[in-house]
């Protein structure tokens, strides 16, 4: 059977430097030639570290909040 994973041990390394870098995932992906979801879910298998959404307006992490505790009563 063949390996027809995209993923060999140049773009590995390559993913993990640009990642250091700080590049948007978008970014990275057309870098490397792989969709942003891919570049997403390497990362998180490979266990890189989380980061900041580029959309937050604080640039602070998310927040788990309980959505019931933000409505109110009509």
């Amino acid at each position: 059977m063949e390996n027809n994973s995209v993923w060999n041990e140049e773009k590995l390394v390559k993913l993990k430097s640009l990642w250091d870098k700080g590049l948007p995932i978008t970014k990275i992906g057309l870098e490397l030639g792989v969709s942003r979801n891919a570049i997403a879910g390497k990362a998180h298998r490979l266990g890189l570290p989380k980061r900041n959404s580029p959309i937050s307006k604080s640039g602070d992490p998310r927040k788990n909040e309980n959505k019931a505790d933000n409505q109110t009563d009509k």
